[in-house]
């Protein structure tokens, strides 16, 4: 092999290294996160009824107002696009990002959010696919309704954040 196939052959190695550690650091991370919300679950199934779906509502708008709060720093500092429902009351916030996750809410909750979401989520779409550094490394793209895309050179999943870079 020629010197350059061998830097060529070792950045790859080097980067496919770096990957895995940073894969396995947002795992650790979002399996802390995880515990942590179960055992804010936990912590409200002790209660009676009124209590436990007071908690369970006070975690949801916990929850939506972290969201938020993660969102407004990736406008700021990556232009991602801004969460519509961030702008809402408290109890529509939590709502409308129910509706955003899992559209099949709307069926169980008294605000209808659908246009709201619908846009959102065509505009995350239109960034993402107008974004050539998002979509490098990838044959093609298919954006979720949460902005997650699918690159099928990976056939993974790949927040939409960090890019379906190869």
């Amino acid at each position: 092999k020629t010197s350059g196939e061998m830097k060529n052959t070792l950045m790859m190695k080097l980067k496919s290294m770096l990957m895995k550690k940073k894969m396995m650091i947002k795992m650790k991370m979002m399996q802390k996160l995880w515990f942590k919300r179960r055992d804010q679950l936990h912590s409200c199934c002790g209660l009676t009824n009124e209590e436990r779906e007071t908690c369970f509502n006070e975690l949801r708008s916990k929850h939506a107002n972290e969201i938020c709060m993660r969102n407004e720093l990736d406008v700021k500092m990556k232009g991602e696009v801004a969460n519509p429902c961030c702008a809402m009351s408290e109890e529509e916030k939590a709502a409308c990002m129910d509706q955003i996750r899992n559209p099949k809410v709307l069926s169980t909750s008294q605000y209808d959010f659908t246009n709201i979401r619908e846009n959102y989520n065509i505009t995350k779409t239109v960034q993402i696919l107008s974004t050539p550094s998002k979509m490098k490394g990838c044959e093609s793209v298919k954006v979720d309704s949460q902005g997650a895309c699918v690159c099928k050179k990976f056939n993974s999943y790949t927040k939409y954040k960090s890019s379906c870079k190869s």
